[in-house]
Formats: structure tokens, C-alpha cells, sequence
């Protein structure tokens, strides 16, 4: 399974590299503040879950140079999942491979770039490790969720820019799971930290600030 997934990264790079509108690459990580609402028909009840803390890791592309829109694709691991606790602790794992896609509205100014994202997740179900006796089936093994998110990139005289991001991402229409009398919403928040590699030759030639000559 890890030499499918690594295959499909690097595909997945290889064909956003050969984009004319390609305009830089970059990878991030961080934490998901991650929590589960449950729904249970029978007794016509909901129980909002406690906060699971797990990791979140991607490899992106960025396409356009707008000054204010661009367009974001990301591969994404993200550890979603919540904790259960009545008379005993349950600790439920959902992991998801995801595709992520977002349009990025951002203002160049001075001091720093802030910038939000919203857009689609396509989330694949890797692994699931759940511990909770309510839980009796397999999550959905493909889900599609809304995210929406903000940030801020440091500006820096390199081709090599950090940045940090907040997102938030919940189930809203379609359960992640439902098997009769229960069906489980997930919602997550994650805090990111990145570094975007900007090719010089983009047209806005973010790499590298001029440099000038007296003669």
C-alpha cells in the first residue's frame, strides 16, 4: 500500500509540473483537532463527541500567478476520528488519504501575504481503528467534504516561502458512516505549517526579488 500511494504522489507531480500554469510546489504538516457528532435513529438522540488530536501531512501545487486568485490542489494523510467517554474511554481512528482543491483568495501586502481557501475534499478511507462498541461497520470508504480555511505567508526574499494555516473542514450533507440506528458526522480543525517552492521563471517573479546595476 505505501509503494501504491508513493507512486500515485509522484504521478501526481509529474503531471502538475508539465502544467504551463504551474506556478510552485510545496509541502506542510500539522496537527487535526478532530471530533465526531452521533446520530442514533432509535432513540432519536445526538452526542457531539470529544476532540481527538492526530496529524495531518500533504504535498501541493499551485497554479496560477493572479494577484489575488489562484488555485491549490493538495494530496493529503489526515488523522480524523473522536473520543468517546461514558463509563469507559473509546478512542476512534479514522485516517484518510484525501484530495483536496481550493481556490486561494489572498492580498500582497507589505509585511506578509493573508490569504483564505475554499473548496472540496475527496477523502478516501485508509484506516480505521475504532474502539467503540456502538461502531459495529466500516466509514463510508470515499467521502466528499467542504473545507474552508485561512493563512498567512511570510514574505521572504527567496524562492523558498514558509507559511502557516488554519483550516476547517465538517461533514455537512453526507454521513461519514451510517449502519442502522447510528449514522457519525465527522468535523475537524487542523493547524498547518508549510513551505511553498516558487519557480523563478513564474510570471510574477515571486523566486527572487531584481537586482540592479549602476553602470
Amino acid at each position: 500500500m505505501k509503494k501504491i500511494i508513493s507512486c500515485f504522489v509522484i504521478c501526481y507531480l509529474s503531471f502538475t509540473l508539465q502544467a504551463q500554469f504551474f506556478n510552485g510546489i510545496g509541502v506542510m504538516g500539522g496537527a487535526t483537532f478532530a471530533r465526531q457528532k452521533w446520530y442514533f435513529n432509535d432513540i432519536d438522540e445526538t452526542q457531539k463527541k470529544k476532540f481527538k488530536i492526530g496529524f495531518n501531512a500533504c504535498v501541493f501545487a499551485e497554479f496560477f500567478s493572479g494577484d489575488y486568485v489562484r488555485w491549490r490542489s493538495e494530496i493529503q494523510y489526515n488523522q480524523k476520528g473522536c473520543i468517546s467517554k461514558d463509563s469507559v474511554k473509546f478512542k476512534n481512528k479514522i485516517d484518510y488519504l484525501c484530495w483536496n482543491n481550493f481556490l486561494m483568495f489572498r492580498m500582497e501586502l507589505y509585511s506578509g501575504i493573508p490569504y483564505i481557501l475554499i473548496g472540496p475534499r475527496v477523502e478516501y478511507r485508509f484506516k480505521q481503528a475504532t474502539a467503540s462498541p456502538e461502531i459495529t461497520g466500516k466509514f463510508n470508504t470515499f467521502q466528499i467534504s467542504p473545507s474552508v480555511g485561512a493563512g498567512y505567508e511570510f514574505v521572504v526574499y527567496s524562492s523558498l516561502k514558509p507559511f502557516v494555516e488554519i483550516h476547517y473542514n465538517p461533514d455537512i450533507k453526507l454521513n461519514a458512516y451510517k449502519v442502522d440506528p447510528l449514522e457519525i458526522k465527522n468535523k475537524a480543525w487542523e493547524i498547518r505549517l508549510g513551505l511553498k517552492f516558487v519557480f523563478s521563471n513564474s510570471s510574477k517573479g515571486e523566486g527572487c526579488p531584481p537586482v540592479y546595476t549602476l553602470n
